[in-house]
């Protein structure tokens, strides 16, 4: 147990390192791009001293890291607001598109290895092992455009944007980015269900009972 919390620890700060460590090869002076072109040195100088980039890098990442385990991410520097605030503002849409992808999920990938398993090598078995691994081998990116290009631009069932009336999360919106998300899990879930399967009727004690 001790080993496990504190192989959690030190993946945390390495995610943290890592992150803090992308922030220092963003080109030019985050002060003076933030600022604008226009911005007087002057102007320019109090902006990094206020946000503490005139400070060593070890200090710096001291701060963040002290910051971060006390749930203070900054702030967002177009809205002038916490970013905690606006992470838990989009919580409850990314916790609805992660749920209907998964339901989307087992409700095609557990169904597609049964069957997949029912007769391997069959016509069956082989029709699902190619759309599996065309699921699983494109991209999300890809099927999404291919997603809003069919549904959206051309038969218009499903909107382009948006989450539905008054911030809302409407089911007809959520169906296409959950299919995207959910489409390559259904073939890991399909393979993994029928390898899995096939080696439980492989046993000997199913042998046996056969017998």
């Amino acid at each position: 147990m001790l080993t496990r919390l504190l192989s959690a620890v030190a993946t945390l700060i390495g995610a943290l390192a890592l992150l803090f460590a992308l922030t220092l090869f963003i080109p030019g002076n985050p002060a003076q791009i933030l600022l604008g072109p226009r911005a007087t040195p002057d102007a320019i100088a109090a902006y990094t001293k206020m946000m503490g980039l005139d400070q060593p890098v070890t200090t710096r990442f001291a701060v963040f890291v002290w910051r971060a385990v006390h749930g203070d991410l900054g702030v967002d520097v177009v809205s002038g607001r916490p970013v905690i605030d606006l992470a838990f503002e989009v919580l409850p849409f990314t916790l609805a598109l992660t749920g209907a992808a998964i339901g989307l999920a087992l409700i095609a990938g557990i169904p597609l290895g049964l069957i997949a398993a029912r007769r391997p090598g069959g016509g069956a078995d082989r029709m699902i092992a190619l759309i599996s691994l065309s699921f699983m081998a494109m991209p999300d990116f890809v099927l999404a455009i291919l997603m809003l290009l069919l549904f959206s631009k051309l038969l218009g069932w499903a909107p382009v944007l948006g989450t539905g009336p008054e911030g809302g999360m409407s089911v007809g919106r959520l169906v296409l980015p959950a299919f995207t998300l959910a489409a390559g899990w259904v073939g890991y879930i399909a393979r993994l269900l029928r390898a899995s399967l096939l080696d439980v009727m492989r046993a000997p004690y199913i042998r046996t009972a056969r017998a």
